[in-house]
């Protein structure tokens, strides 16, 4: 996962090093960790679903003898409903915060989760 958002952090670091001239210090660098964490939240996001995703396969193998084979489809297909929906309100919301100001730490919230 690191390799994969890597390059990214390299466009990242021009930017804070440029910074913003009309904030004061301290918004600086309110302004630099709103980038790395939002740098950042693409690998977190991919390990909470590889998590998510490892521990509804362990629930479907636990009730999958329970169901008969003409619904293994469906099960699979209703399991990954409530994942989806997850990560996607995470997304979602970790967006939305973003649009605050830019010396807001809003964008933290998900991060104390």
């Amino acid at each position: 996962l690191i390799p994969a958002i890597l390059p990214v952090l390299t466009a990242i670091i021009p930017k804070i090093m440029a910074g913003q001239r009309e904030l004061s210090e301290a918004s600086q660098v309110v302004w630099a960790l709103r980038l790395l964490m939002n740098w950042s939240m693409d690998g977190i996001l991919a390990l909470f679903w590889i998590r998510s995703s490892m521990r509804i396969w362990l629930m479907a193998v636990r009730y999958m003898p329970e169901c008969c084979s003409k619904h293994r489809v469906l099960m699979a297909f209703l399991l990954t409903i409530p994942e989806t929906m997850m990560l996607t309100f995470i997304l979602c919301s970790c967006d939305i915060l973003y649009l605050s100001k830019d010396d807001s730490m809003l964008p933290a919230i998900p991060f104390t989760i």
